[in-house]
């Protein structure tokens, strides 16, 4: 019985275990990354709907409506702000001039979205050039997020995949070798 452990069963016990650790590791990483893609595609849908928002209060000439659409302006800028913070900061670091860019795209569109007649109920007008500036805006942050997962799709996921594939063989290969040597030792 120790004869079949130490040459045939051992080897395939580290294999295993490696196996396992190494599949583990990967299955988190797409996680992570899956993760990200997701943020990344939610913001970009919440972005559409906030300017969808914008335009429907800059056009609206009824004091009450455009109150209540305010109000829904304000949650939409501290729940954008909140999930833009999460993107900057859960980065590997490769992405900084796309950061950088997201940044200053979000400042222009929040200044654009509070901007021009935002919050004066009194002269509830349509403010046509506020709402084209909100639409180009938003069009650029949406663009400069759709860049940061581009970039990210890019990247050598499927050669580290490769490798460590690579790696888990190697290894199952030196363990069955081992255990095909051991048999050849005598008793």
């Amino acid at each position: 019985m120790t004869i079949l452990f130490e040459r045939f069963l051992a080897p395939a016990l580290v294999a295993a275990f490696v196996a396992f650790f190494v599949n583990n590791a990967i299955y988190h990483r797409r996680q992570k990354r899956s993760y990200r893609n997701d943020l990344l595609d939610s913001v970009r849908a919440y972005i559409k709907a906030g300017v969808e928002m914008a335009v429907a209060y800059f056009s609206e000439s009824d004091v009450e409506k455009r109150v209540n659409a305010a109000s829904q302006l304000q949650l939409f800028e501290s729940d954008l702000r909140e999930d833009l913070v999460t993107i900057r900061t859960d980065e590997d670091g490769d992405d900084t001039a796309i950061i950088s860019d997201i940044e200053l795209r979000e400042q222009d569109f929040l200044a654009h979205l509070t901007g021009g007649t935002f919050g004066s109920e009194s002269d509830a007008a349509s403010d046509r050039e506020q709402i084209r500036k909100i639409i180009a805006s938003g069009v650029l942050l949406r663009k400069s997020l759709r860049r940061l997962r581009h970039s990210r799709f890019t990247r050598n996921e499927p050669l580290i995949s490769f490798v460590v594939i690579a790696v888990q063989l190697v290894i199952v290969a030196i363990s069955c070798g081992v255990g095909f040597y051991a048999a050849g030792l005598p008793d």
